[in-house]
C-alpha cells in the first residue's frame, strides 16, 4: 500500500512526458509544412503552403485608397478580401530561413517595445471596404533565429491611418496567380487565330 502514491507519481510523470513529446512532434509537424514561401515572377506575392492559399504582398498596394483597392477586388476572378481570422491564421507560421520581408514584402513600419527594446516589424494592411478605418497586420519581433523570419504577432486596429500613411491590403486567392485563367487562354488563342487568318489573307 505504501507503493502506491510513488507508482502514481511515476504513472503521471510518464504521462506528462508523453503529452510533452507529443506536443513537440505536433508542434514540428506544424512548423515544417506551415512554410511561407515567395511567390511570383516579381515576388508580388506569397504562398501559405499550410492553408494552400495565395497572398498578395499587403505593401502592394501601400498608397491606393481604398476604394481603388476593392475595384482591383471586384473586377478580379481570383482575388478576394481576406478576413480579419484568415490573417490572423498567418500566425506562427514562418520562411524557411530567409528575412519575412524578402516573401511576403517590405513591412508597413518598424517600431521598438519599450519594454525589452527589441525591434518589431509590422505588415498592416485594409481587410474590408465595409471597414473603412480599420485595419489587421501581423508582427515580427527581433532575435528570432534567424531574425525576423516567423510571424509573432497579430493587431487590429480602429483607425490605421494613426499608425501609418500608407497602408496595404489583406487579399487572398484559392487560385494560383501566375498560372492564366481559362478565360484568359481563350481570348489569347483566338487573337492568334484571328492573327493567323489575317496574315494569309493579306501575306499573299
Amino acid at each position: 500500500m505504501n507503493n502506491a502514491p510513488g507508482g502514481l507519481i511515476v504513472m503521471k510523470k510518464a504521462v506528462i512526458s508523453f503529452l510533452v513529446g507529443f506536443c513537440i512532434l505536433m508542434g514540428s509537424v506544424v512548423y515544417v509544412h506551415a512554410t511561407l514561401i515567395d511567390w511570383g515572377i516579381n515576388s508580388e506575392y506569397f504562398k501559405d503552403t499550410d492553408a494552400g492559399f495565395f497572398w498578395y504582398d499587403p505593401n502592394e498596394f501601400a498608397g491606393w485608397s481604398l476604394i481603388a483597392i476593392d475595384v482591383f477586388v471586384t473586377s478580379s476572378s481570383i482575388w478576394e478580401w481576406a478576413t480579419p481570422m484568415e490573417v490572423f491564421s498567418l500566425l506562427f507560421k514562418e520562411t524557411s530561413g530567409v528575412a519575412l520581408e524578402q516573401v511576403i514584402g517590405p513591412s508597413s513600419y518598424t517600431w521598438t517595445s519599450p519594454i525589452n527594446g527589441k525591434e518589431t516589424m509590422e505588415w498592416l494592411g485594409f481587410y474590408s471596404p465595409a471597414s473603412p478605418n480599420a485595419g489587421v497586420g501581423v508582427g515580427s519581433e527581433e532575435n528570432v533565429s534567424p531574425l525576423f523570419n516567423k510571424i509573432t504577432s497579430l493587431s487590429y486596429v480602429s483607425d490605421i491611418g494613426s499608425y501609418t500613411s500608407r497602408p496595404g491590403a489583406w487579399l487572398r486567392s484559392n487560385s494560383d496567380p501566375t498560372v492564366p485563367a481559362p478565360a484568359t487562354l481563350i481570348l489569347l488563342g483566338s487573337g492568334l487565330i484571328a492573327f493567323a487568318g489575317f496574315r494569309r489573307k493579306f501575306g499573299k
